[in-house]
């Protein structure tokens, strides 16, 4: 295969994959340098997740730097989004994973992992002391914006496939 047909086909499958829109998603995205072909995450309710400097959502949305560890994993509904947005914003390797949203859901439905959309969030937070909830729709707002989705719990390996690198 010559590296015009190499570079063709990989524009091909970033361009499949880019088709994802979570209503109707196929596959969620994340930019990730450090992925070394593992699971993500941590088991729900198991020590790690315990014990990570980040327990809320928003706190993930709004405050995690990067040595912090979360709970939470972010994922964005496209690659590339106006800006600096979407999960190529989080690369500079163009390390992009993918997995799909089926897969998660049903995931979602065995109790192995939860899904915070930005809907799931705000209502989340405005069930909290006005000090949080007054937050709700900003957070809300933030994650619309980066096509964010927070998953909590442990994403096994074999359902993560690496679109770029």
């Amino acid at each position: 295969m010559t590296n015009h047909e190499e570079k063709s086909e990989r524009l091909n499958i970033q361009e499949k994959a880019e088709q994802s829109e979570v209503s109707g998603s196929r596959y969620i995205f994340r930019g990730d340098d450090q992925y070394k072909d593992s699971s993500l995450g941590f088991e729900i309710g198991g020590k790690e997740a315990e014990e990570a400097d980040i327990q809320t959502p928003w706190e993930h949305v709004s405050e995690k730097e990067s040595y912090q560890t979360s709970r939470y994993i972010s994922f964005s509904e496209r690659i590339k989004m106006p800006g600096t947005r979407g999960a190529a914003f989080f690369t500079l390797k163009n390390k992009i994973i993918k997995v799909a949203w089926d897969t998660l859901k049903q995931l979602e439905s065995e109790g192995i992992i939860k899904i915070y959309t930005p809907e799931t969030v705000e209502n989340l937070m405005l069930q909290q002391k006005r000090k949080v909830s007054k937050r709700a729709t900003a957070i809300r707002e933030e994650m619309e914006k980066n096509g964010e989705i927070l998953i909590e719990g442990k994403i096994p390996k074999e359902i993560l496939f690496i679109v770029n690198n």
